[in-house]
């Protein structure tokens, strides 16, 4: 147990440690320029857009107050290309040109809002355990469905979980996605 009360021990390997971990892709617009160095008059010999997403996991440790901590470790899981627009002005200078001569720019960086997954897993086998938010929107608090303090009913839980709590009635009747006035018992009458 620790200083706020609550314990946790893994019963697949007795672990007491949770973290936290949070994926996430980033998807960057890079536009790799050719200039054209002949004699012609282009704006450019070769344009190339290509779309770069990388799937990144930042490890965290939860805290005794069910807040995350800081950023332990970070790491890159895995990259994908796709190739956007390709113009070419001037045949004669890309075939001439080496990979060196292209000049690269990123125009963009956006964190994919749909890519967020969060997940609780044990320290000692990285067990993975259901866990809720003290907030709706995954705001707030990680509650852990295997700590001692673990109320459902003060948790909303992660989104790929709530049809488990929906089928163990875990989710307040409030909001199980049908009418409040039916929830609390009311029928209305048209």
């Amino acid at each position: 147990m620790n200083e706020e009360g609550w314990s946790f021990k893994c019963k697949d390997c007795g672990s007491t440690e949770l973290y936290v971990e949070h994926e996430y892709s980033i998807t960057e617009e890079i536009v790799d320029f050719l200039e054209c160095s002949c004699e012609e008059e282009n704006d450019f010999a070769a344009q190339r857009t290509r779309y770069v997403t990388t799937t990144y996991v930042d490890r965290m440790a939860l805290d005794d107050g069910h807040h995350l901590g800081d950023i332990e470790e970070s790491e890159k899981l895995d990259t994908t290309e796709e190739e956007g627009n390709y113009e070419v002005q001037c045949y004669k200078c890309l075939e001439e040109a080496q990979e060196g001569d292209w000049t690269r720019e990123v125009k963009s960086s956006d964190i994919d809002e749909d890519s967020h997954e969060f997940y609780v897993r044990c320290a000692g086998c990285n067990r993975e355990i259901e866990f809720g938010w003290s907030h709706p929107g995954r705001g707030g608090r990680i509650w852990p469905a295997e700590c001692s303090d673990f109320n459902p009913w003060k948790s909303w839980p992660e989104p790929r979980y709530r049809t488990k709590w929906l089928e163990r009635e875990w989710v307040q009747p409030d909001f199980r996605g049908t009418n409040r006035r039916q929830n609390r018992g009311y029928i209305e009458r048209g």
